[in-house]
């Protein structure tokens, strides 16, 4: 039985494709399984030879004993031009270093995201780890100026993110790289190449050291001011 499934293509444009049958096995506790609804395919050419496309999809495997993130693996099937399963991987997520317990306060969501574009990126998912990034940097911003300013946290939410840097980041070189966001507003319908995202770990190792400099700043303003008092 075949299966139309929603694809993004390597420009970046959705167009559906036809597969044999959803993953039935998970690689990490080898069993079968029913995969469920899987929303998000990802079309990659490995060469200019058609017959070496795949598709490449993300899902959770829904045994509770197991849970872990699987990508399942189609092949490009000469006699009918359709994709055909081939094999599951699972998804090897990187350590967390560090350098995220200051950022972890701010924003627990975008170590997570983090570790899961990095995890994609490795395994050539550049459409999954560009939007991955970009949303991180999104959650990583809005979290610490939320942190700042929590009585206007429904606005920020609301804000785009140059928005938001704009308004309530009065770091200049912040402000300044700010503008290498606008070209990634759009970032789900994006094709994402290897220099884009070159550019986007740029920009968020450039957050992530603003943010833990002026938290470590302010949280030494304050220690010291506790210890003249105490003195005075």
């Amino acid at each position: 039985m075949s299966i139309t499934v929603k694809v993004v293509s390597r420009d970046g444009y959705r167009e559906e494709e036809t597969v044999d049958k959803l993953p039935n096995i998970c690689p990490s506790c080898h069993q079968t399984i029913e995969a469920g609804e899987v929303e998000f395919f990802f079309l990659r050419t490995v060469s200019l030879d058609p017959t070496s496309e795949r598709i490449e999809t993300v899902f959770c495997c829904p045994k509770p004993t197991c849970g872990k993130t699987v990508i399942g693996v189609y092949c490009r099937n000469c006699g009918d031009n359709s994709f055909r399963y081939h094999h599951s991987v699972p998804l090897q997520l990187v350590k967390e270093p560090d350098i995220y317990k200051i950022i972890q306060r701010f924003s627990p969501n975008f170590c997570t995201i983090r570790d899961q574009a990095e995890a994609a990126e490795k395994l050539g998912l550049n459409l999954a780890a560009g939007c991955a990034y970009r949303a991180g940097l999104e959650f990583l911003i809005k979290g610490y100026v939320c942190s700042l300013y929590p009585q206007a946290r429904s606005g920020i939410n609301r804000m785009s993110l140059r928005e938001c840097i704009w308004v309530y980041c009065p770091n200049g070189k912040i402000k300044e790289a700010c503008s290498l966001t606008s070209g990634f507003e759009k970032y789900c319908d994006r094709k994402w190449t290897d220099s884009d995202l070159q550019k986007l770990k740029k920009l968020i190792n450039i957050a992530i050291g603003w943010i833990e400099s002026e938290t470590i700043v302010r949280e030494a303003s304050d220690t010291i001011g506790k210890w003249e008092k105490t003195f005075v």
